[in-house]
Parts: C-alpha cells; sequence; structure tokens
C-alpha cells in the first residue's frame, strides 16, 4: 500500500523545501526594525516554525502540478527524464486529490492560525504557480517572462516571512524589489548555464523541445539580463540598508562577492546552478552566507560611530558654522 503512493510523495520534492529559507530573511528583518511589542519566543518559536511549514506545503503543491504539467516535456531534459511522472503511470484523479487537499489544508491553516494577509500571499503564491505552469497562460513558454514570474516567488516568500512578526505592515519596497531581481538573476543564471550546455553538446532542439522559451534566448541576451539583474538587485539593496540602518553598508562587499561567485558557478555548469536546493553542499557558499548572516547580526545591534558622522549631513554643517564664526 506504501509502496503504490510512494512516487506520489516524491511529487511532493520535500528536498527542495530548502529554497524556503527566503522566508526567514523577512521574519529576521521584521523583527530587527521593529522589536517593540512582539509575542513571548515561544509563541514567535511555534508561529514562525507553523508558518514556515504552510509555505513548504504550499510550494509541494506547486511542485507537483509542475511535474504533472510537465511530463511531456520533461522527457527532453536528461536530469527530468527520470522523475516519477514519467517512470510510473500515474493516476489523474489521485494527483488533483493531492493538489487540492495540501492547497485546501495551507489555506485553512493561515486563516486559522496566522492571519488574512498571510492568507492572501499563500493564495498568490499558489496562484502564480498555477499562471506558471497551466494552460492557457502558462507563462514559463514565454521568454524573459518565465524568469520575472517564477522570480517573483522570492519576494513572496520574504514577505510571508514579514507578515508573520508584522501583519498589518508592508515591508520595505527597495528589499522586496531587490529579492525581486536577486530571483531573476538566480533564474536567468540557469537558463545561461542550460544554454551553455546545450551548446556544448549540441543538444539546442532538445532544449528548444524541453523548454519553449529557449526559442529566443540566445547567448548575448541571457548574458545582458544576468548582469542588468545583478546590478539592478544589487541597487535597490544598497538603498534598503543604506536607508534603515547605515552600518548595514559593510554587509554589501560580501554580497557582491556572493554575486560573483554565483555567477562564476553558472559559467563553470556547476551543478548547484541548475539544482539550487543542492546549493548546501557548497561549503564556499556556506562561508559566505554565514558572513552576510553573522554581519547582519552583529550590525543589528552594534552602532558604528564614525560612519555615522561620515553619513551625517549635519555634521558637516555644524563644521561649516563653526569655521565661518
Amino acid at each position: 500500500m506504501i509502496a503504490a503512493f510512494t512516487p506520489y510523495i516524491k511529487l511532493l520534492r520535500i528536498d527542495h523545501w530548502v529554497k524556503n529559507i527566503f522566508v526567514f530573511p523577512g521574519t529576521i528583518i521584521a523583527i530587527v526594525i521593529n522589536n517593540e511589542n512582539l509575542k513571548s519566543d515561544f509563541d514567535m518559536f511555534v508561529l514562525i516554525t507553523l508558518g514556515f511549514f504552510i509555505v513548504c506545503i504550499s510550494s509541494s503543491a506547486n511542485y507537483i502540478i509542475n511535474e504533472w504539467l510537465d511530463r511531456k516535456t520533461d522527457i527532453y531534459n536528461p536530469e527530468k527524464s527520470n522523475r516519477v511522472s514519467i517512470k510510473n503511470k500515474l493516476k489523474p484523479a489521485i494527483i488533483y486529490l493531492i493538489y487540492f487537499f495540501l492547497i485546501s489544508l495551507v489555506c485553512t491553516l493561515s486563516f486559522f492560525y496566522i492571519n488574512n494577509y498571510f492568507l492572501l500571499a499563500i493564495i498568490i503564491f499558489l496562484l502564480i504557480g498555477l499562471a506558471y505552469n497551466a494552460n492557457p497562460l502558462r507563462l514559463k513558454n514565454i521568454t524573459f517572462i518565465d524568469v520575472i514570474v517564477e522570480a517573483f516567488n522570492n519576494p513572496i516568500r520574504l514577505y510571508l516571512g514579514w507578515v508573520l512578526i508584522l501583519p498589518e505592515q508592508i515591508p520595505p519596497f527597495s528589499l522586496l524589489i531587490s529579492f525581486w531581481l536577486g530571483g531573476c538573476f538566480l533564474m536567468n543564471s540557469k537558463r545561461l548555464q542550460e544554454y551553455l550546455i546545450a551548446q556544448k553538446e549540441n543538444t539546442m532542439n532538445e532544449l528548444i523541445n524541453y523548454r519553449i522559451s529557449f526559442k529566443n534566448y540566445t547567448y548575448e541576451n541571457l548574458l545582458f539580463t544576468n548582469v542588468l539583474y545583478s546590478i539592478l538587485s544589487y541597487g535597490a539593496l544598497t538603498i534598503f540598508l543604506a536607508k534603515w540602518r547605515i552600518e548595514y553598508i559593510f554587509i554589501l562587499p560580501f554580497i557582491a562577492v556572493l554575486f560573483s561567485y554565483y555567477f562564476i558557478m553558472c559559467i563553470n555548469l556547476r551543478k548547484e546552478v541548475r539544482r539550487p536546493e543542492k546549493i548546501y553542499k557548497n561549503w564556499r557558499f556556506y562561508i559566505l552566507i554565514s558572513i552576510i548572516g553573522v554581519s547582519f547580526t552583529f550590525l543589528s545591534i552594534y552602532d558604528v560611530i564614525f560612519i555615522q558622522y561620515l553619513f551625517d549631513d549635519t555634521i558637516l554643517f555644524k563644521i561649516e558654522n563653526q569655521i565661518l564664526n
């Protein structure tokens, strides 16, 4: 009995839940920016844990519909041709029953145990999954739009983490834009690497059969958009960091290194770019993320006096008055 349902369980892609780590920056930043009137530590831990679980189940709902609707094109991708939706004779009725059960579960939990803002974001998250994968829209087939729409999941995850703590406030717009464009950079890097591999192995026709959007992708426009997304994301993040706490600008060099390192991984055809759920195996990436996390925590509680003076216009005004007087 259990063996019969094993293929359906694999459709949930539980190993991909690591991608939902983008929920936590929203939660952490919300706590740092507004640390007053927060719930007890235990209540907050339960709330964050439940919220993360709901996001993971929501992503599994998107995964199951994605894998089922992509089964006819995934056969052209050597890394996806062994998926259970291709190798096993699955029953559509069970697929859709699981899908509707999952979305009913997350909506119920969100409504009764989180808040309405979280519920609305979860619904949008699920609707984007449908628009991206299902006809008549199937936005994944449209060049550039596929990247932009798929990357929209990043700011949604950030927002979901944020409203767990501050449900009636909206995260800084610059932060949302940075996460969106950063997601575009990650998705576009995946497209660029797939294109490079197809050129190297002379399998461009198979790549187009796998993903129609590659009909209009070229090396030049993929490289151009990759650089563009990284610069715009970095710029939006700079605005957020400098506006909310000037000490955060010390994090920027490490984030620049992170972007650069990921781009090198893309060009060098590292598997982690095509399969980001495996990025945790890359120890260099761990070090960079750890440095950024520790720096963010330290700079959130420690005031760097000289940097505050450096960017305080009133200090220059006072010095000018003293000179004139």
